[in-house]
């Protein structure tokens, strides 16, 4: 059998799995919708600060625009690939041979989606690993003996969880539905906040500056991105006072030829050389 089951689970005794299932598409449908929303609006967010950083105005209709290359780049990829599907929520669903309990196997890169599963009353943890001796608190080892025996009737063999067990897909599309690409007010509202926005080009920005004064391209990298200096959060907070903030009317009709206040540069100039200097002793002795 399978000697990794992280996100295996037990239903209750007695529990209409018809009914069940319903309960599941009740509760997760609408997490699915909001982080659907959620990853349009980071993705949305990530354009419009792509083109306004680099001086350009933003377009009309900036999440249109930004649906539908994602939606050509997800119809392109393998269902395998990291990227693909990110708010999947699917089941494999069998029946324990020996004691008639419903057993379950949930798969979902969300922990959103997956913590709300799990928090489902008729659901049971009855995960199994055996490659550490470290159980879920509450569970002896008697109780992993037992979970481990219950496992391998439900996954005899190699454990393939598809020769014995039923697979139940939340959704058969990534597509998002058009309601909600087009509810602007509700992109808007789980879009990151400025400062969350600024977080990566910030580090980005302050990495390219330490090239610039002669470190090399990896220890700058890792400088920053391991946090081995001073917070950079000055730096982060500089360039979100620089952003454009996301209104409907951004999103619906662009920028108007508006781009980015060029003194932007110089801000970060000197916030970039005042961090240097706090950083140069520290740069000096990372290795």
């Amino acid at each position: 059998m399978s000697t990794k089951i992280p996100n295996g689970f037990r239903l209750a005794e007695g529990t209409d799995l018809a009914a069940f299932t319903d309960r599941v598409r009740s509760v997760i449908d609408p997490l699915r919708d909001q982080e659907d929303v959620k990853l349009l609006a980071i993705e949305t967010a990530k354009f419009v600060d792509a083109s306004w950083l680099a001086g350009d105005p933003v377009l009309p209709r900036a999440a249109d625009t930004v649906y539908t290359q994602w939606a050509d780049a997800q119809s392109k990829m393998s269902v395998y690939d990291y990227d693909h599907d990110l708010n999947r929520f699917e089941l494999s669903i069998g029946t324990d041979p020996g004691t008639g309990r419903v057993m379950v196997i949930a798969r979902a890169e969300n922990h959103t989606l997956m913590d709300a599963f799990e928090g489902m009353a008729d659901v049971e943890e009855y995960g199994y690993w055996n490659h550490t001796d470290s159980y879920p608190e509450g569970v002896t080892r008697a109780d992993w003996e037992v979970r481990k025996t219950a496992w391998d009737r439900m996954l005899p063999g190699l454990g393939k969880p598809s020769d014995t067990m039923e697979t139940w897909i939340l959704r058969d599309t990534v597509e998002v539905r058009e309601e909600l690409r087009s509810d602007t007010a509700r992109l808007i509202a789980l879009a990151p906040s400025r400062a969350d926005r600024a977080t990566f080009p910030g580090k980005d920005a302050y990495a390219a500056y330490l090239r610039s004064r002669g470190i090399e391209v990896m220890k700058a990298v890792r400088f920053v991105a391991f946090g081995r200096g001073v917070s950079v959060q000055p730096v982060i907070d500089t360039l979100a006072t620089f952003l454009a903030p996301l209104t409907a009317e951004l999103l619906t009709e662009g920028s108007g030829g508006a781009v980015i206040d060029p003194g932007y540069k110089d801000a970060l100039e000197a916030t970039f050389a005042a961090l240097y200097e706090q950083d140069k002793d520290a740069l000096a002795e990372d290795h």
